[in-house]
């Protein structure tokens, strides 16, 4: 389903499609748990999550677009579209300006950008919202989230029995990026979520 706050991009000579999450979206979060490996589930959930509860279902999908914010990715083809990412952040209650950050990414479509784009936007959602940070939790065995967190300049501000609480500043302009993303491929993926929501 299209919406008007959504737009088509284009990553490894594919199609997809990206938007807000809305809440009949439950079958697409169904079906894009199912897709995730063991270890995808785990990074995402710090557990071994069997399935998602129809409680998990609604609290994904009911969000308000201010203080819970999330976002999906649809690979397009030949008409159909199938779930691909989804990315969420929700406003810390007592620390107002702190949003809690998710990111999940079905497996075959990972190391191709979606995380970063996602990540993009959540960043540009949360600065019209009077969100100044971005706060993590994940496995120090996640490093893929290292990696993707790192041009941004992450804080680790806590460790506990493995899980990392991690903090970035909310950065909703490209032309903000630590000197550490310019030039990279995190860079032209700020610059195309800028343009692509500049005119919302």
């Amino acid at each position: 389903m299209e919406t008007a706050r959504g737009f088509y991009f284009n990553r490894k000579d594919k199609v997809f499609y990206t938007r807000p999450i809305i809440s009949s979206d439950k079958l697409f979060l169904k079906d894009g748990f199912k897709l995730l490996s063991l270890r995808s589930r785990f990074n995402r959930f710090l557990s071994f999550l069997k399935m998602l509860t129809d409680e998990q279902l609604a609290f994904y999908t009911e969000v308000d677009g201010y203080n819970h914010v999330a976002w999906g990715i649809l690979e397009v083809k030949d008409g159909v579209a199938r779930p691909a990412g989804i990315g969420r952040y929700v406003r810390v209650k007592g620390e107002t300006d702190i949003g809690e950050i998710g990111l999940t990414i079905v497996d075959e479509y990972q190391q191709i950008g979606l995380g970063s784009l996602l990540l993009a936007i959540l960043n540009v959602e949360g600065a019209r919202s009077g969100i100044r940070k971005l706060r993590y939790h994940m496995v120090d065995s996640n490093f893929k989230m290292k990696k993707l967190l790192e041009p941004l300049g992450f804080i680790v501000k806590n460790t506990d029995q493995g899980v990392i609480e991690a903090e970035t500043d909310v950065i909703g302009d490209y032309r903000n990026l630590p000197e550490e993303a310019m030039g990279k491929r995190i860079e032209e993926t700020w610059k195309e979520v800028c343009s692509k929501m500049k005119a919302e």
